[in-house]
């Protein structure tokens, strides 16, 4: 078993993830403009992003996370009218899951900027490659890249096995019977997002 703790910049809220060897799920650097108008949304740019604008994620079954403090204090927010959840401390901005709305569609992507990048490494193993270049920064015709559509059947495969064997129901962020967030989702304006979406252009 290989395991990965972070915590927060302010302290706030800890989590950690378990993993099995071979892994079950999957690291990456995403540099879709979602992920990095959330870096602006939080305020932690140029602590989440790297200098062409990806975010080192794992992607891994909702059950393999564990809170030991801090799970009251989540907040998260729809970036977009679609049903990804950006989950996040209010306190200090520090990222910590995205998933969909619902219990029922169990999917975890991971940012690991809380953790260093020895620890990433040692825990997660090497990044697999990147995913949604054409949103970078600069020239990343060299880098290595994962299959979006094996990465999404992976995740597609996933769902439908927590469904099955009933693991979609343990998923920290989500109320036990209702299935509902345990945070009440904050939705942007338009205006908002614009306002994101300059900061990312600009690469603020």
């Amino acid at each position: 078993m290989a395991g990965l703790s972070l915590t927060c910049t302010c302290g706030d809220i800890s989590w950690s993830l378990v993993e099995t060897v071979p892994r079950s799920g999957i690291r990456y650097i995403c540099h879709c403009n979602d992920c990095q108008a959330f870096a602006h949304f939080v305020g932690r740019a140029a602590d989440i992003l790297d200098p062409q604008g990806g975010v080192d994620a794992y992607q891994l079954p909702a059950s393999r996370l564990r809170f030991t403090s801090g799970l009251d204090k989540l907040a998260c927010v729809h970036l977009t009218p679609r049903r990804l959840l950006r989950w996040y401390c209010p306190g200090c901005g520090t990222p910590v899951a995205n998933t969909y709305d619902t219990s029922k569609l169990s999917f975890v992507s991971l940012p690991l900027c809380a953790a260093t990048a020895q620890q990433r490494d040692r825990s997660l193993g090497p990044s697999s490659g990147h995913v949604w270049t054409k949103f970078g920064r600069g020239d990343l015709s060299h880098v290595e890249l994962v299959s979006i559509p094996a990465m999404l059947w992976r995740m597609a495969f996933r769902i439908m096995s927590a469904r099955l064997s009933g693991d979609y129901k343990n998923n920290p962020f989500f109320e036990p019977g209702t299935g509902e967030p345990i945070a009440a989702p904050r939705r942007l304006t338009q205006a908002e997002r614009s306002e994101l979406d300059r900061k990312v252009l600009a690469g603020a």
